[in-house]
């Protein structure tokens, strides 16, 4: 089993796609429910766990429930892939706007803080991650084999996409 956990408007095929009732996109999920508590999966039943642009939504300080949560859903050597707005690309990509004299537009503060057209304080940015930042946040919950790949869902010169094993359990 596959989770794309807060799937908002995509609907991944061979996914369970999973988010809450009456999301912004208006788009049903396969299952309705809060991603920051307690998901309706059996320990350890689940081969991958793929969250795109959801844990900037989520409180900071409860990031550690909500991984701790995911983690106990994947199987031993289940993969956790997540891709978020890179706080490291992003100063680097504003200092070479500042540099160079371009305009900077509100997509800047989109990037931060999420966009307030959808009129969904669930849709907002409560936290942006860095590179070094959310590795040692992984490692630091036990995950395994954590690495930094291209991302795959959004913008490339903006976001990262971090991989992440639990692992297998002493027997």
């Amino acid at each position: 089993m596959k989770l794309n956990i807060g799937c908002g408007s995509k609907i991944m095929e061979g996914f369970v796609n999973i988010d809450v009732a009456n999301n912004h996109s208006k788009i049903q999920p396969d299952v309705a429910c809060d991603i920051s508590k307690t998901l309706p999966f059996d320990t350890g039943s689940v081969d991958e766990a793929h969250a795109y642009h959801v844990l900037e939504h989520c409180i900071p300080y409860e990031v550690t429930t909500i991984l701790t949560e995911w983690k106990r859903v994947l199987k031993p050597g289940g993969l956790l892939v997540i891709e978020v707005p890179c706080f490291d690309k992003m100063m680097r990509l504003f200092a070479h706007k500042v540099i160079d004299n371009q305009t900077i537009g509100p997509e800047w503060k989109w990037w931060l803080y999420g966009n307030p057209r959808h009129k969904d304080e669930k849709m907002l940015h409560r936290w942006c991650y860095g590179v070094q930042e959310l590795g040692d946040l992984l490692y630091e919950m036990g995950f395994e084999d954590v690495k930094l790949e291209k991302p795959q869902t959004h913008i490339e010169a903006r976001d990262m996409r971090m991989t992440a094993i639990k692992p297998m359990e002493a027997i």
